[in-house]
């Protein structure tokens, strides 16, 4: 796989403003975005689960004789206990004609080397239209506004050298003939060999392994699969703002500002995948993924208000609520209302404290409501069914089989290959889950400077807590699997489905991880920055300092799981690395046309979470890194500037080639590139 992964991008951005008169200008913008990204993923192979349940034929002439006895032995048995929905046989025969003793063997596992890297193609177009009229109302001081918006976004996503698994079944049920191996589906099939090596030296002697597969095999299992999605927006606001000179205290000595409004907004979504995306016929894709499309909308008027209670008064230059109100019908989640009260307080010129509480409600998004349905692939640490462990715990053996792992299975389910398990995936209604809206409450409050005494600096200091109940996502794999196996969650273990080997793979088999509303999401923290621009001689100097510290980031996917923190770490359930402290420096100076600005990001060090959620694992924990130390990234910007209307910059990120640290893939990507 690719460790950084290549994109090609252009955009287009165009803007028009033309006054018809001195009150009404009519305003316009174009933007356009084109990208490719090609990606490439590890050799297709035999994974194993329901995708690697083939049927062999006992005479074909790939098998060594150990693996045709085998064979042998398995159909024999198959013969003594027949396989449920399968037509029963007899006893292996020797005279029988060629290729048709056929033995079902389930769990194949091989990586097809030979075929080549995988190469998924990702292709998207956005364009955007936007175009207006706002304009005054005579001389009363307000101001309108009237907009509309349309926006596309058109995706295109394809793999190419996969494995088709119909093609792949066909291919190894072969016999030997006067012209040569051939299947006996007959042309265009062409026979492969699995059976025996790829070729390739072995490590330690360097000697070639037999039995590499023939081009022809290669070129008729191979298989390309493309789907498109393309999702429109439509919308229209419109919208008015002023005084209202009529309604002023006595005590201060502005007037009520209002704002008010209407948007409409309605998004579409249509996805069409290909016939083998569609039923899932490629061995790397992992299940289905049926085509899908649906419609959002929403209604929304609001109203918006600043009023000044107290103006020009000692130690008072100004108290003012800023207050706003929004109500929202939507047609798939109902109606709902948010709403926001704040305090402001400037008690003289320069300083200035304020605070603010918010209740945000935000309705699931389309591509929420409609992502189609997805089977694909998500890490694990291991899986607690595999290997001996169910065999003598007689709890942990009960969920296993109410997960659908057959009694016989039990103490030979393989771990999942890669520490990779199927994942099943995919939009509300594709999962037949109703959504709610989410809902946050925000607290807020700080204080910004700008004194008249030292002239070009201003500071600024807030704290933040937020807290979001329902929120829209999904379990991390991990998560499910921990919380019903080690927290005896039974909603869980309703989660996991086990193929009929008891694997974690294959087509409609592994952990649901469906869009649901969770139970809390919390934030907490406090932002800050500081900045001092100032002259000497005849340079222009500008300092900078801005960041945050975060005292809170955690999160109850359910009423009934623990509480899981994030902050200063990084894992199986917390994701990306959450820094506690982030900070950014910025210098610069400038000396008549020219300018340059170095800036210094500081991520501070993160833990990873299982050494955190269990101190045993400290010095021997499964991860590759159990600690990535705190970074230091310098950038640089070089600006020209000829004129008003035309400037040239050069800007360079992370100058002194600090490499990222390698976390390995268990805790989520190689690095984290955010």
């Amino acid at each position: 796989n690719y460790f950084q992964v290549p994109q090609e991008r252009w955009q287009a951005f165009a803007s028009v403003d033309y006054d018809i008169n001195d009150s009404v200008e009519v305003y316009g913008r174009v933007f356009a975005v084109n990208s490719s990204v090609p990606t490439q993923l590890a050799s297709s192979a035999f994974f194993g689960g329901s995708t690697a349940t083939f049927k062999v034929n006992l005479d074909n002439p790939y098998l060594t004789a150990a693996q045709r006895t085998a064979l042998i032995a398995a159909y024999n048995n198959e013969a003594a206990f027949p396989i449920p929905g399968e037509a029963a046989h007899g006893p292996y025969n020797a005279a029988a004609p060629a290729g048709t003793q056929l033995v079902t063997v389930n769990g194949i596992r091989r990586r097809l080397i030979e075929l080549g890297p995988r190469v998924g193609i990702s292709e998207s177009k956005t364009l955007q239209l936007t175009g207006g009229v706002r304009g005054d109302l005579g001389s009363s001081g307000w101001t309108w506004d009237v907009s509309a918006q349309w926006g596309r976004v058109s995706r295109f996503d394809g793999l190419e050298n996969d494995v088709s698994i119909i093609r792949a079944r066909n291919s190894l049920i072969a016999i030997q003939t006067p012209d040569g191996i051939q299947c006996v589906s007959g042309p265009p099939c062409a026979p492969v060999n699995i059976f025996s090596g790829n070729g390739a030296p072995y490590r330690d002697s360097g000697v070639p392994m037999t039995g590499a597969m023939s081009q022809a095999g290669l070129d008729y299992i191979r298989a390309n699969y493309y789907s498109s999605q393309t999702t429109e927006a439509h919308s229209a606001s419109a919208s008015v703002a002023g005084d209202v000179p009529a309604f002023k205290l006595p005590t201060a000595e502005s007037s009520l500002g209002l704002a008010a409004g209407v948007d409409w907004n309605e998004f579409t979504s249509v996805y069409r995948p290909d016939d083998l995306t569609q039923f899932g016929g490629a061995m790397g894709q992992g299940g289905t993924s049926p085509p899908l499309s649906g419609r959002v909308d929403s209604t929304e008027f609001f109203v918006e208000a600043y009023l000044p209670l107290v103006e020009g008064k000692a130690g008072i230059q100004n108290l003012a609520l800023d207050l706003g109100a929004r109500f929202s019908d939507t047609n798939l989640a109902g109606s709902f209302e948010t709403w926001k009260a704040g305090l402001e307080y400037t008690p003289v010129e320069g300083y200035r404290f304020r605070t603010m509480l918010q209740r945000a409600v935000r309705a699931p998004n389309i591509g929420e409501q409609y992502a189609p349905l997805s089977f694909g692939l998500t890490e694990v640490r291991s899986d607690p069914c595999a290997g001996s462990a169910p065999v003598t715990n007689a709890t942990l053996r009960a969920k296993c089989i109410a997960q659908g792992a057959p009694a016989s299975q039990i103490g030979l389910i393989s771990p999942p290959a890669a520490q990779q398990a199927a994942s099943i995936g995919g939009g509300a209604i594709s999962l037949g889950v109703q959504l709610k809206p989410e809902e946050a409450d925000t607290f807020t409050v700080g204080f910004q400077m700008s004194p008249d005494w030292l002239p070009g600096f201003s500071a600024s200091v807030d704290y933040y807590k937020i807290e979001i109940d329902g929120g829209i996502g999904s379990f991390g794999a991990q998560e499910i699997l921990d919380n019903c196996f080690n927290n005896n969650l039974t909603s869980f273990c309703s989660l996991v489905k086990r193929n009929s080997v008891g694997e974690l793979e294959g087509d409609g088999f592994g952990i649901v991880q469906e869009i649901r509303n969770l139970a809390t999401i919390k934030a907490e923290g406090i932002d800050y920055s500081l900045a001092y621009d100032f002259d000497i001689g005849e340079f222009d100097i500008g300092l900078g300092l801005s960041g945050t510290h975060t005292l809170d980031s955690s999160f109850k996917s359910s009423p009934a799981s623990p509480l899981i923190e994030c902050q200063g770490l990084y894992g199986d359930t917390c994701g990306n690395p959450t820094s506690k402290d982030r900070v950014n420096l910025s210098a610069s100076v400038g000396w008549k046309s020219l300018s340059a600005t170095l800036f210094v990001r500081h991520l501070s060090a993160v833990d990873v979470q299982a050494r955190v959620d269990d101190p045993d694992q400290v010095g021997n924990s499964i991860y590759l890194v159990e600690k990535i130390p705190s970074y230091q990234y310098l950038d640089l910007s070089l600006q020209w500037r000829w004129n008003d209307a035309l400037k040239v910059t050069l800007a360079a990120q992370n100058i002194l080639d600090e490499e990222p640290t390698i976390v390995g893939n268990i805790p989520g990507a190689n690095t984290a590139p955010n």
